[in-house]
């Protein structure tokens, strides 16, 4: 897989507890931001790429609208046909070989950037990023708490999930504390793109569904597992799920979950 490279960084305020943070879930707003350094993109053309949509990606400059998106068409599903698309993004500043030499180079920055384009272009959010959900907060009697019984769940109903250094569960354990981070995912579904050019479209990585289990009897220790989570949207996951159904140093393509 083309590596996603970059950094994360997390930002929550200071707690106001004298006693220090709080156990469980973070009661304070808390952002997790992701960065991919365009200066260092092993590929001359794909930073070129980067330079001339910058720009775009920034707000700076409005993308050109595309043709309005199907409604009722942004969560995704098992097992879909790319021949019976649930939605379009239109995507009239990128051609689809500049998106095969972006994701060539990054795969997380070829996501970002039909994501963030496909979301200007259209005016609203629809289909795109990903959603997490923290599965703390689900019913004990759904048996859904854990990501043990999401996983279990969501393949038995033809999902496929992320798999990420051969394990589809990506733990913070510290044994002398009794700390337990979980997080899963299911892999990107994938929604049709009309690039610069094309008459037809052609299917990409879209949305994912990512899923939390915190601890809650410490305080949390942050998005350890972060990095893992990103392969949700790379090529080989995409087959795996297919076959079961320039710019100066120092700036950075940025997306925020």
């Amino acid at each position: 897989m083309p590596s996603i490279g970059g950094e994360f960084v997390e930002w929550a305020p200071p707690g106001t507890s004298p006693e220090g943070p709080e156990p469980g879930l973070p009661r304070d707003p808390y952002v997790f931001t992701s960065l991919a350094y365009v200066a260092d993109l092993p590929d001359a053309r794909a930073r070129q790429i980067l330079a001339r949509l910058r720009p775009y990606l920034l707000g700076e400059v409005d993308v050109p609208p595309g043709a309005p998106q199907q409604e009722d068409a942004g969560a995704p599903q098992p097992a879909q046909d790319d021949e019976d698309p649930k939605i379009v993004l239109h995507l009239p500043l990128l051609t689809a070989d500049e998106y095969a030499t972006l994701r060539a180079s990054s795969q997380y920055v070829a996501w970002h950037v039909t994501n963030t384009l496909a979301v200007r272009a259209a005016g609203k959010l629809d289909a795109v990023n990903h959603v997490a959900y923290v599965l703390n907060d689900s019913e004990p009697e759904d048996g859904l708490s854990s990501c043990a019984a999401i996983n279990a769940f969501l393949e038995s109903h033809g999902w496929t999930l992320n798999t990420y250094a051969g394990a589809t569960i990506q733990a913070d354990d510290d044994a002398a504390t009794g700390y337990a981070f979980r997080q899963s995912s299911v892999v990107a579904s994938p929604v049709m793109a009309l690039f610069a050019g094309d008459a037809e479209p052609t299917a990409i990585p879209s949305i994912f569904h990512e899923f939390v289990e915190h601890p809650m009897t410490l305080p949390f220790r942050g998005f350890s597992n972060a990095r893992a989570l990103f392969a949700s949207t790379s090529a080989m996951q995409q087959q795996r799920s297919s076959a079961a159904v320039s710019a100066p140093a120092g700036q950075a393509v940025a997306a925020a979950g």
